[in-house]
């Protein structure tokens, strides 16, 4: 039987929504206030009945009065069931501009989006958005002032939606960050990108990288690079403009007066493209940091790089991993580096460099008057003793880290003993990174904001990975991959903070369990937690044998001989990197 529905006074039917309730105590009381406000008017009545002019048929009864007094009680018993009345939503101009356009162009609105529409940043990764909802977003910010970031990276919006975000920047003027990484974008859209931001005066940043361009769209580029002055960044990392379209950008770069940061890296540039991109860096008067890696200079680009890197003295940084660089190409990017009066950090990792490759190198810096460099990584390079002991005598005269691999081999072959050898443990890798991070007196909250650098409240796999590998958590690349597959539950490719928390609180709870069931005894826990302790104090052992020897390394200072304590080094002079750290970061995004 269906129960009839409850009504109000106007007999209304009252439809149960999760709104504000007025409290029972506040009803009760009011209803309490309402009976004694009714008793004391009926006890006038009482006393006024025979001096009253009126006659019995016009004067309400007692028991009408009685049975009113009732009623109102019982309607308020039902007060539970009034809905509190609830402030509308107000829709601002940009929104009901969003809003519209979605509805014209059949997409259905993105909550987020719509939210994000006011402030100052839109950030739309990895939402699955289409050429239709970038051209609602593009039509909801035509005219806005207060928007300066637009990233809409990791979708699929493709030529139409390229085409419609450079129709907004032809009339916006206000955009300074516009990221449009791994979208699909092709020729079309690109040449209609570079149209618009030829003639934008306030762009700072472009991220296009892992679009596919070919070497046929290298032209555009070369024209964004030629006619725009006003990019500090440009992103053009995984696309595929090898020897030819290395052959167009490289003359642009060099006229470029601009730009600071431009990555280049995974473009497969090989040859003379290869040589004309480094070419590049003779004439070049603003670039800082520049990421060539994971392409193919060998030793073209390296005969290259030693004759104008002399010339270059603006660049800071300079990524060369994974360039098929031997000890050949090795030797002619050496003589660049002794001549170059500029640069601060290089990275030569993942190359042919071996360990007398890297003794080499030792020599060369050594005998180098004019670099300044800091620090070079060679870190998946396996040095041997002789190159400890070159690298003793090196630091007596250079301030000049060398980031190398912590295994080592005799010259006879041998395996070197190792501290740090046994870097790996099998078991649950939730378990194992949340117990080392608990060991390390690391919080979960501390090390997401590290990795977290955009403040987006989530992390990329990619970032994730490196972060844990950076962190040292002695987990292998499968187990990592194991481990981050585990935590993106939604299989968006990213990690939000609160998937964290969930794989937080089942460690908290497994271990709940497991202390239970253990009663005195050894438990998967206590034997994972045993081995973490170990590992964790044979690195502090390896960190205290490693100070001392840099303090060996160090020359005695004036006052030692006398007993007197050295000078305090000026607290403007960082302390250089542990060859166990990684360089210094690429600038980041000035937003």
């Amino acid at each position: 039987m269906v129960e009839p529905a409850m009504k109000d006074r106007r007999g209304s039917p009252f439809h149960e929504t999760p709104v504000a309730r007025i409290g029972s105590s506040v009803r009760k009381k009011l209803s309490e206030k309402r009976i004694l406000r009714h008793t004391e008017h009926l006890a006038e009545i009482e006393e006024t009945t025979d001096n009253s002019i009126e006659t019995e048929t016009h004067r309400p009864s007692t028991g009408q009065i009685r049975a009113s007094i009732q009623m109102d009680f019982e309607l308020d018993s039902g007060d539970d069931n009034v809905e509190m009345p609830v402030t509308p939503h107000v829709e601002t101009s940009l929104q009901k501009a969003y809003r519209l356009s979605c509805q014209q162009l059949n997409v259905a609105p993105n909550h987020s989006i719509a939210c994000q529409l006011d402030g100052t940043n839109i950030l739309g990764r990895h939402m699955g958005l289409n050429s239709k909802q970038a051209r609602a977003i593009a039509i909801a910010t035509v005219n806005t002032i207060n928007v300066h970031t637009i990233d809409l990276s990791y979708n699929c919006i493709e030529d139409d939606g390229a085409v419609s975000i450079a129709d907004m920047m032809m009339e916006n003027q206000f955009l300074t960050h516009l990221r449009l990484a791994e979208n699909q974008i092709q020729s079309r859209g690109l040449k209609e990108l570079v149209n618009a931001i030829v003639d934008n005066e306030t762009l700072e940043e472009l991220d296009l990288s892992g679009n596919g361009f070919q070497e046929s769209d290298a032209e555009q580029i070369a024209k964004l690079l030629t006619e725009n002055h006003r990019l500090k960044r440009l992103n053009l990392a995984h696309n595929c403009f090898r020897e030819r379209g290395g052959e167009l950008i490289g003359p642009a770069i060099a006229r470029n007066e601009g730009l600071k940061f431009l990555d280049l890296s995974w473009n497969h540039l090989r040859r003379r493209g290869a040589a004309a991109v480094c070419e590049s860096l003779k004439s070049n008067i603003a670039l800082q940091y520049f990421n060539l890696s994971w392409n193919g200079l060998g030793i073209e680009g390296c005969q290259v790089l030693a004759k104008v890197l002399p010339q270059n003295d603006t660049l800071r940084q300079l990524d060369l991993s994974s360039n098929r660089i031997g000890l050949d190409a090795l030797g002619h990017l050496l003589k660049g580096l002794m001549n170059n009066e500029g640069l601060e950090g290089i990275k030569i990792s993942q190359n042919c460099v071996t360990s007398e490759a890297s003794i080499a190198l030792l020599k060369g810096l050594e005998k180098s008057q004019k670099t300044k460099l800091k620090w070079v990584e060679i870190k998946d390079t396996i040095v041997e003793r002789k190159f400890l002991s070159c690298y003793t005598e090196f630091r007596k005269s250079k301030q000049i880290e060398i980031i190398y691999a912590y295994k080592f081999k005799d010259s006879d072959g041998a395996d070197g003993k190792l501290e740090d050898e046994s870097n790996e443990l099998e078991g649950d890798p939730l378990m194992i990174l949340l117990e080392y991070m608990r060991l390390s007196g690391l919080r979960l909250i501390d090390l997401f904001k590290q990795l977290d650098k955009d403040g987006s409240m989530s992390l990329t796999r990619s970032e994730l990975m490196n972060g844990l590998i950076e962190a040292n958590v002695p987990l292998s690349e499968k187990k990592l991959y194991d481990l981050i597959n585990r935590l993106d539950k939604d299989g968006d490719g990213e990690i939000n903070y609160s998937e964290l928390l969930d794989g937080d609180k089942e460690h908290r709870r497994k271990m709940a369990v497991m202390k239970v069931r253990a009663n005195g005894e050894e438990t998967e826990l206590t034997r994972l937690s045993t081995k973490i302790k170990a590992l964790i104090l044979i690195r502090r052992k390896m960190l205290d044998a490693r100070k001392k020897i840099m303090l060996a390394r160090r020359p005695p200072a004036q006052g030692r001989a006398n007993g007197s304590k050295s000078p305090t080094p000026p607290a403007s002079t960082p302390p250089p990197p542990s060859s166990s750290s990684s360089p210094p970061p690429p600038p980041p995004p000035e937003e």
